[in-house]
């Protein structure tokens, strides 16, 4: 390559460049509120949040956690009761944190363009809680089971032996159950006979 011909690829890329960052200039309008909110939007400020969570006793606490309502931030504090949040936009937020046996506790805080944040959260143990009896599952016996099927299984093989047809045995199985007083023309031994008539 000759050296006209790197100085004509030189100043190409320097055009193509210059021409990139005037279109993305002048995307908007100089001075209209689209230009402002772009330009706005491109040179957003941030600041950090540090803090430190400990309880009446001043002792810190280790696992609380601690999020921006609104936001799906959340943290949770070290072993040493700190915790630090970076790069939250510039604005008013509340706060709130959480521990278990703890009762929560929340502030409004207004985190400042590229600045430190520093707060302190003092929590108060949670009143004790009635606790529960002890919960016992058991399940019956093979036996009992056994017994509260028993009248079932004998009325099925009872049925498949000696009857003719299910519908038998249906007839049989209902008469035999509290229900059989809603059901007077199914349970009479001469046969199916109609429900008195009401008028």
């Amino acid at each position: 390559m000759t050296t006209k011909s790197r100085l004509l690829t030189f100043v190409l890329a320097a055009l193509a460049l210059n021409s990139v960052a005037s279109v993305s200039s002048a995307q908007y309008p100089v001075g209209s509120a689209l230009a402002r909110r772009d330009s706005a939007q491109r040179t957003r400020s941030f600041g950090t949040i540090d803090g430190l969570v400990s309880d009446t006793n001043l002792v810190p606490l280790h696992a609380a956690f601690v999020s921006i309502l609104g936001t799906p931030i959340r943290v949770g504090t070290g072993p040493n009761g700190r915790f630090r949040i970076v790069r939250v936009p510039a604005g008013q937020y509340l706060l709130i944190v959480k521990r278990v046996g703890y009762r929560p506790v929340s502030s409004v805080v207004d985190v400042a363009t590229s600045d430190t944040l520093r707060v302190s959260y003092t929590m108060a143990e949670a009143p004790q809680v009635t606790t529960l009896g002890t919960v016992v599952v058991t399940e019956p016996s093979r036996s009992e089971r056994l017994s509260s099927s028993a009248t079932w299984s004998a009325l099925r093989c009872k049925g498949m032996r000696q009857r003719t047809s299910r519908l038998e045995l249906i007839r049989e199985t209902l008469c035999r159950s509290p229900i059989s007083v809603l059901l007077p023309c199914v349970c009479q031994s001469n046969g199916p006979r109609p429900l008195p008539h009401v008028s």
